[in-house]
């Protein structure tokens, strides 16, 4: 119990502590660098990604408080080319006066075209970082005997292969839901509630406590702006979201548990280049009550 408290209260600790020092750092940055950060929401006013950084700064710093060193350089890859999707793409393609591409299919399909996007470096950048989240989420489980710790290296590199899979997944659909204020800090958090549902060794429960810690403090200190359009996650901050309820997942020792979640993962992402979440959501009262909670 005492080891589960000092990971709760480490990874909140840490999340909060590097949320503060990226608010601060982003108070100090030039007028003229903070306008890159701005842009236009779905009611045409103007919100900041500067909420998105801050998430990406809390769950990173999470991330190495229950994960290790290894397991925070990825996220901090997953945040810095989300950032970059954010950023550049749109000044990329302001200047060819062309529409960026939308989606996994647009992007994969600009590739297939013989156009590099942006969209194309944060695919296989979360792929990587998914990769390293996956071995160190594996070695949490191998320690105390789970049931990959026996596996044949087949298996293990399968079991690694579906954490990979999930986390990246998972990475994708919660910025799929950054579509309006508050959605995906909703849809995260319920992601985060259903992940530490799956069986767990003691040192990977402790881990996951550290994450989830980490995304409450997260969102709690992006709900204020987020919820009341004044903020916007961004790629740069969804996409870790995403990341870290994966890497919750990753961390059970279920094995049909994992696979589940990363069935319904794909699926969602698949159905999405097809239906509107939005649409779905509006059509539906008790989706649109959940949805237009707490918002102001």
């Amino acid at each position: 119990m005492s080891g589960s408290i000092r990971s709760v209260g480490g990874g909140a600790g840490a999340a909060a502590f590097a949320s503060r020092a990226c608010s601060r750092a982003l108070d100090k940055v030039p007028r003229a660098l903070r306008e890159h950060l701005e842009r236009t929401n779905f009611r045409g006013e103007r919100v900041t990604l500067a909420e998105g950084l801050e998430v990406a700064s809390a769950l990173t710093a999470g991330a190495l408080a229950g994960l290790g060193a290894a397991s925070a350089a990825a996220m901090a890859i997953v945040s810095v080319v989300g950032f970059g999707d954010d950023v550049l793409e749109p000044l990329l393609m302001r200047e060819g006066e062309k529409t960026p591409p939308k989606g996994l299919k647009g992007h994969l399909g600009a590739l297939a075209h013989g156009q590099f996007t942006t969209g194309n470096v944060k695919i296989l950048g979360i792929a990587a970082a998914a990769g390293v989240l996956a071995c160190e989420c594996a070695h949490m489980r191998e320690r105390e005997g789970s049931d990959a710790s026996h596996a044949p290296r087949a298996m293990a590199l399968v079991d690694r292969s579906l954490d990979t899979v999930l986390i990246a997944a998972s990475a994708n659909l919660a910025n799929l839901f950054d579509l309006r204020p508050s959605r995906a800090l909703k849809a995260t958090t319920f992601g985060a509630l259903l992940s530490c549902a799956g069986p767990a060794s003691s040192r990977s429960a402790r881990s996951r406590a550290a994450l989830a810690s980490a995304h409450a403090a997260a969102a709690l200190f992006a709900a204020p702006r987020d919820f009341r359009a004044r903020g916007m996650l961004g790629d740069a901050g969804a996409n870790v979201l995403g990341a870290n309820v994966g890497s919750m997942a990753a961390l059970s020792t279920s094995r049909a548990f994992r696979v589940a979640l990363t069935a319904a993962a794909v699926a969602l992402t698949l159905v999405s280049e097809r239906v509107s979440f939005t649409r779905v959501i509006a059509s539906s009262e008790v989706l649109t009550a959940i949805d237009d909670w707490g918002r102001a």
